[in-house]
């Protein structure tokens, strides 16, 4: 959802676990245990162009809210679908995106965290034309303890 504070934000609302599980139990299907607290730790701690900036956490009973940087443009799948659209795919964008994408996950390898599900999707566009790397719920980092 779009939202508005001293600028555009993206807000994520996300079913508290609880009421998952009483939903899911009710359909009788086997409930999964996501962890929203463990992909906010993670972007929390990644500060970097090329990674969707974490504004804020908020929880109440029913649901978890997670404020980020807004994508004007879309994700990458949606803006790459309009520039088909117009039959056009200068090799000069596809470099311009594909740099900024290998930049954030090169930033991300050296913050020792894997991401495990890029796509298309999970790839915003900010209204500079910034790739923003985002969705960091099925990642996992290997820090030694």
């Amino acid at each position: 959802y779009k939202g508005k504070n001293k600028k555009q934000v993206a807000i994520k609302f996300l079913m508290n676990e609880k009421i998952k599980k009483k939903r899911d139990e009710k359909k009788d299907l086997n409930p999964q245990n996501e962890n929203h607290s463990h992909e906010i730790s993670l972007a929390k701690k990644l500060h970097n162009k090329n990674i969707t900036e974490i504004y804020g956490y908020y929880k109440n009973e029913n649901m978890n809210f997670s404020v980020l940087e807004f994508g004007k443009h879309g994700d990458m799948e949606y803006f790459l679908k309009r520039l088909l659209r117009r039959n056009t795919l200068p090799e000069a964008a596809l470099n311009y995106f594909g740099k900024q994408i290998l930049d954030g996950l090169d930033y991300i390898r050296k913050c020792k965290i894997v991401h495990m599900d890029i796509k298309p999707g999970n790839i915003l566009i900010s209204s500079n034309l910034e790739v923003k790397i985002t969705d960091f719920s099925v990642s996992c980092s290997h820090f030694k303890r």
